[in-house]
């Protein structure tokens, strides 16, 4: 979950920039999409009552906003899998509900309330084994995706990592499975002069012409 102080820099931001302090966001709609049962924003060292205070309903201008619930889960509509596949999408869509709702778990000894053990099924798990990592991408990717990757294909799939590090080795070794070959594109982050152009403190471009350009500025009414 975002913090909600973000939202609240923006609107004051915005407000300060269309120079319209008597209206949210400076009179701009703004759609936010997500899910209240999603962790909890990250705050080191706080406590449990400072970290749910940054949450999105503690924002000061929830009361402006209008909420609208989703009911239909629109992956199991595409209609892109098969029987088997949606059932056991269903169910894993089910229980991700019910830990959210506190229904799945057994509570904690010493901190009933908000702490509870929840038992992952056999089926979302990888065994630990040697070819553990290795199953974890053959499932993720697959022979014929690894055998010719495409950005769409990659776009979709994803393996979510506790750290950077672990993120880079995962990558090493999806990189040496894959058979095509690979391009670089260099960078650079020094000015290099155009012909007989003298780099100065504006750069090449002459001070006068980004002054002298005409932008189409955006009417923005504020009531």
């Amino acid at each position: 979950m975002s913090d909600r102080r973000c939202f609240e820099y923006l609107d004051r931001s915005l407000r300060d920039v269309l120079d319209c302090n008597g209206q949210t966001f400076g009179s701009i709609s703004v759609l936010l999409g997500g899910d209240f049962q999603q962790n909890l924003p990250v705050l080191p060292k706080a406590t449990l009552s400072q970290i749910v205070d940054l949450t999105l309903p503690n924002l000061y201008l929830r009361s402006f906003f209008q909420i609208q619930i989703l009911s239909q889960n629109m992956r199991l509509l595409s209609g892109n899998n098969d029987g088997t596949h949606t059932f056991s999408t269903a169910s894993f869509v089910d229980w991700l509900l019910r830990i959210g709702d506190g229904t799945v778990g057994r509570p904690d000894v010493d901190d009933p309330h908000d702490t509870s053990w929840i038992y992952m099924p056999d089926s979302l798990l990888i065994p630990a084994r040697s070819a553990s990592l290795q199953n974890l991408i053959d499932f993720v990717y697959g022979t014929e995706i690894l055998n010719d990757p495409t950005a769409n294909d990659l776009s979709g799939r994803a393996i979510v990592c506790p750290s950077t590090k672990v993120a880079d080795n995962i990558n090493i070794i999806i990189l040496k499975m894959i058979s095509t070959y690979g391009k670089i594109y260099n960078s650079t982050d020094a000015m290099e002069p155009n012909g007989n152009t003298q780099i100065g403190s504006r750069g090449s471009l002459p001070w006068r012409i980004p002054e002298s350009i005409d932008l189409p500025r955006n009417t923005t009414s504020c009531y």
